[in-house]
């Protein structure tokens, strides 16, 4: 492959992955974090009501059982702002001129329209069936990007945020749920750090080595990663927002490896090339979950180590794969006959 040719192919494909950014972007997913937030109780008790959170601290999830009525209150003091309603047969409805359901867009808050008042008649809008729903709730999370001033983030032991409540009111009784936020120590970084390491060793030294085995190397960080991207949708119920890129690029990372497989047969480094850019979407993909490797919870169905160490695979598997392509395209063409 020509000089003009290898850019080419490295300009569509990062061309592809620029076209594709706006649409991976998610509303507002969970994310690695140190943050957790736990019901510590509900009273009174209410037969089938389960109340959670999602992500350490990202979502509240309140599941109705069917039969019953609920409602939950807004940020509003009064306590009168009312925010989401369970009917009986599992609908959900979200009040629309509610300001705690704009607040509500994002983590940190969102803009509320002029015409959102706590007084203002509700407007209900259905936003789940199945009696179950979640939803961003500033009340469980920190509302900072920023820890507490007050915490030792070096501490081994995890440490009192806050605490907090939520008011329900299930079949015309009040109900309130309280909990705690806690700030969670960090792991050690070293193990997914090592595994990090060794992968990107090994993978560097068998795309120096043996070329062709490049496409089965970005195979094995494509799979990690799209094993990750399915067990951080899992069981995600309505309400909860996920992350659309850790699903897109490891698809990304396929297509581009299938077709390297499908012009296997052709001259030049071309096949090669394109197997092992496969590694750029893998990276990409590694970025997004790169504080994975230093924080406690990773929003995943996976253990938390287990995540951990994948993500580390994706990376080193990625930044491998693109060793391998750097190689290919400052490589001199072979002579002309």
């Amino acid at each position: 492959m020509r000089a003009p040719a290898r850019v080419s192919v490295t300009a569509v494909l990062v061309g592809a992955l620029s076209t594709l950014a706006p649409t991976m972007a998610a509303a507002d997913p969970a994310g690695p974090t140190n943050y957790e937030s736990r019901v510590s109780s509900i009273e009174p008790a209410v037969d089938g009501l389960e109340v959670e959170v999602l992500g350490g601290d990202a979502y509240v999830q309140v599941s109705v059982p069917p039969g019953s009525t609920a409602t939950v209150a807004g940020y509003d003091p009064s306590g009168t702002e009312l925010y989401l309603r369970f009917l009986p047969e599992g609908t959900v409805e979200r009040n629309e001129a509610s300001p705690t359901r704009w607040l509500n867009d994002e983590r940190y808050g969102a803009e509320v329209p002029p015409e959102a008042s706590a007084e203002a008649p509700p407007r209900w809008e259905v936003v789940a069936t199945g009696g179950t729903y979640a939803w961003h709730d500033h009340r469980v999370h920190w509302m900072s990007p920023e820890p507490p001033g007050q915490l030792d983030t070096g501490a081994d032991e995890p440490q009192l945020v806050q605490t907090w409540t939520l008011q329900l009111t299930v079949d015309d009784q009040p109900v309130e749920v309280a909990g705690e936020l806690h700030y969670l120590p960090s792991p050690s970084p070293v193990p997914p750090v090592a595994v990090l390491v060794l992968v990107l060793g090994a993978g560097v030294a068998l795309a120096l080595r043996r070329p062709t085995a490049v496409p089965l190397l970005a195979l094995a960080g494509a799979v990690a990663a799209a094993v990750v991207g399915a067990a951080s949708v899992t069981g995600l119920p309505p309400g909860a927002d996920s992350e659309p890129a850790l699903l897109i690029l490891p698809g990304v990372a396929l297509v581009l490896l299938l077709v390297a497989v499908a012009i296997r047969g052709r001259p030049g480094i071309g096949p090669r090339l394109i197997g092992a850019l496969a590694g750029l979407p893998l990276v990409v993909w590694g970025v997004l979950l790169i504080r994975s490797l230093v924080v406690p919870i990773v929003p995943t169905a996976l253990p938390n180590g287990v995540a951990r160490v994948l993500v580390a695979v994706v990376l080193g598997t990625g930044l491998a794969s693109l060793v391998a392509a750097a190689r290919l395209l400052t490589a001199p063409p072979p002579p002309r006959a």
